[in-house]
């Protein structure tokens, strides 16, 4: 009321991103930060990581304190409500009283243009993988209602483009107080009578609509505005299609292929597609883009022609930047042809092949079992400490084990929350816009140069530091002291050494058995210290096995790993070999 007469009133809209990212190949460093953009901006500005338009709002600590608090490792059902308190206390701390008072009264402000309003934050979206979307939303992970925005059962997701399916998609949750009073009670059976978290007794009142026994910090906090936090989790086009629907099909495809036999994944292969090796959202869309023909009989093959006929056209209209009323209605026919197209190749070609993991699946598992029977505490060594007599000889009997483990039978699952989701492109594009407001490649990409500017400062800091090491080195010893040889070139090698064999031309690299001309590698580095050409020889060493051990590409320094990775390399015997 106390506002000038000629103010105006103005919302402010809020978009969310979060996405959970694993920082090292080896260990569990990971971040989990949560962005902020305004969806005022344009979509192109909020698109371009250079940009900086995002808003660093804050980083989701993780579960690791409750062994160290109560001595014994906590449960699946335990863990999992404690991630979900934690998520939800966290966003209490932002919905902050201060934010709280400008989302219901507003806040007066100057705006670019000089124009006085009165803006109101409001919430549009919320981007997020599916498993951060659950924790937000509080619902349990693939229950009976595993979607965040809607009732459907999973029973009836294998339906999703079918007219009866898009009736479900209408059926949307609500933040009623009925739901609010369900998990009040819930929470009054857990913390006031100790009812155990998986007890029946709790299932039967939460598992209907697939609740948990915490209530969402935006419900908590919102709700009396009127807000249904459920509404604002959006598709996500990334995690939900090109590293979800499409790779899990992909996947299948190459079992079908090795099932066929022949020369088939050799074809295939010729550019090394079947391995999958740290491809990401966008490698598995390139694949899309030119998969064309499978090798398969003719009677598949036109079935599995079809269907990546029909993935490449939904996601072609998925990912369009303008979107009309008639482009709406063609994705609309598109998602019920794919969705018809898939069924077809499950209950026809899936149908009469047998197929079995992948190769590299299966070693997965090996390795995961190997690490079970052994005790591994480091993921990947497999290696612990054996106490007491004949320790050994069960671990080897464990491990003989696990090298008999069959391959399984493996079939395409289409009872996901990622297949429902296909479903959900259209309405979410009429109600938010194209889906590249709201997907969280736009993150990913963020993160991923902010990642890239701390390395960068990191490793201009330690240039320098080395630059006036080396001036300060080169003044105190002269041009006089400066050894005449250097590098591997002081290695005298007088042993005779055989003509290496032949090798094919198609090797990059031949790697020498010849071991008589070695150096130990600490006393060689120290003979060295004062060769510029040393100078942080032993991490770039490691850095550049760890790239050859992880079968990545070596592009210069693009690649830096922590000191705990380097630890991981280990040199047999110390020992560093030289050769003619």
């Amino acid at each position: 009321p106390d506002d000038p007469p000629d103010t105006e009133v103005s919302i402010v809209p809020i978009m969310l991103w979060s996405d959970s990212t694993h920082l090292t190949n080896f260990g569990n460093a990971s971040l989990w930060p949560i962005y902020m953009y305004f969806g005022s901006m344009s979509k192109y500005t909020r698109g371009k990581p250079t940009a900086s338009a995002s808003h660093h709002l804050a980083y989701m600590p993780s579960v690791n304190v409750y062994k160290e608090l109560f001595g014994c490792a906590a449960t699946s059902d335990v863990l999992r409500f404690c991630k979900h308190e934690l998520t939800e206390a966290i966003w209490k701390l932002l919905l902050n009283p201060e934010f709280m008072h400008t989302y219901e009264h507003g806040i007066l402000e100057h705006c670019g243009d000089g124009i006085l309003r009165r803006l109101f934050p409001r919430f549009f979206t919320y981007s997020a993988d599916y498993s951060e979307k659950i924790l937000l939303a509080c619902i349990r992970y693939l229950a009976q209602c595993p979607c965040p925005r809607c009732l459907i059962r999973k029973s009836d997701i294998s339906e999703m483009g079918t007219p009866t399916d898009s009736r479900r998609h209408e059926n949307v949750r609500v933040d009623s107080p009925a739901i609010q009073d369900t998990i009040r009670r819930a929470r009054g059976l857990v913390f006031k009578k100790g009812t155990s978290l998986n007890s029946k007794h709790l299932a039967n009142i939460l598992d209907t609509k697939s609740l948990v026994t915490t209530r969402s910090a935006f419900s908590t906090k919102l709700s009396k505005f009127g807000f249904n936090h459920y509404s604002m989790f959006v598709p996500d086009l990334m995690h939900e299609f090109e590293l979800g629907v499409w790779k899990a099909i992909l996947t299948h495809l190459m079992r079908i292929l090795y099932v066929e036999g022949n020369d088939s994944i050799q074809i295939f292969n010729q550019r090394n597609v079947s391995a999958m090796k740290q491809l990401a959202a966008r490698d598995f869309e390139d694949i899309l883009q030119v998969l064309i023909d499978l090798l398969l009989p003719q009677e598949h093959n036109e079935v599995v022609l079809d269907m990546l006929w029909n993935l490449c056209s939904w996601h072609a209209l998925a990912k369009l930047r303008l979107h009309m009323e008639e482009m709406l209605v063609i994705f609309t026919q598109a998602t019920e042809a794919l969705g018809d197209s898939i069924r077809v190749f499950v209950a026809t070609t899936c149908e009469a092949y047998l197929t079995q993991e992948l190769p590299k699946e299966h070693a997965a598992r090996g390795r995961r079992a190997a690490a079970l029977c052994q005790g591994a505490t480091t993921v990947g060594t497999g290696k612990k400490k054996a106490k007491g007599k004949g320790k050994g000889k069960a671990v080897a009997e464990d491990t003989a084990d696990v090298e008999k483990l069959e391959r399984k039978i493996k079939k395409l699952n289409l009872s996901t929350y990622k297949f429902h989701a296909l479903g959900d492109y259209v309405q979410a594009i009429r109600q938010f816009g194209t889906t590249d407001n709201y997907t969280t490649q736009i993150v990913r990409s963020r993160l991923l140069r902010h990642i890239a500017n701390e390395e960068e400062t990191r490793r201009l800091v330690l240039q320098r530091q080395r630059l006036h090491g080396d001036m300060v080195s080169s003044n105190k010893q002269g041009e006089a002291s400066a050894s005449p040889i250097s590098g591997a070139a002081a290695v005298k090698i007088t042993t005779d050494v055989p003509i290496a064999s032949r090798t094919s031309p198609y090797e990059h690299y031949h790697m020498s058995n010849y071991t008589p001309v070695w150096k130990d590698l600490h006393l060689w580095l120290k003979a060295h210290k004062d060769d510029r050409a040393f100078d942080n020889f032993l991490p770039s060493l490691k850095d550049h096995l760890l790239v050859r051990l992880l079968g990545r590409s070596w592009e210069g320094d693009e690649h830096n790993f922590t000191r705990e990775d380097q630890d991981t390399v280990k040199i047999l015997e110390n020992k560093i070999y030289f050769h003619k």
